[in-house]
């Protein structure tokens, strides 16, 4: 499993353009690479998402992480789930004040 994964804030405009600068760059050096990975799998992943077994977010990669037993990956998944649900909770207040100026 990758543990060094990159994240994006896409509502922090910097964020926003570095991810987009990262889409492209993975189209551009890794397509072919991608499409022919993607095609050994293609079948089981179509089976997943047709049975609404496809249900992934980077809180369940973080608990993967942590069940693996190996501290540092446990230190850092526990600190960015801990990071991620104070952003969420963040932005939650920020939508909220910005309703309530409207």
């Amino acid at each position: 499993m990758e543990t060094n994964t990159r994240s994006f804030r896409l509502q922090d405009p910097l964020d926003a353009i570095n991810f987009s600068t990262f889409l492209l760059r993975i189209r551009n050096e890794r397509r072919e690479k991608l499409e022919k990975e993607f095609e050994k799998v293609r079948e089981t992943f179509l089976k997943k998402a047709v049975a609404s077994n496809f249900n992934w977010t980077r809180t369940h990669q973080l608990k993967e992480m942590m069940e693996c037993g190996d501290a540092d990956i446990e230190r850092y998944a526990t600190k960015r789930m801990a990071r991620d649900k104070d952003e969420a909770k963040e932005n939650e207040e920020n939508d909220t004040e910005e309703v309530e100026q409207d």
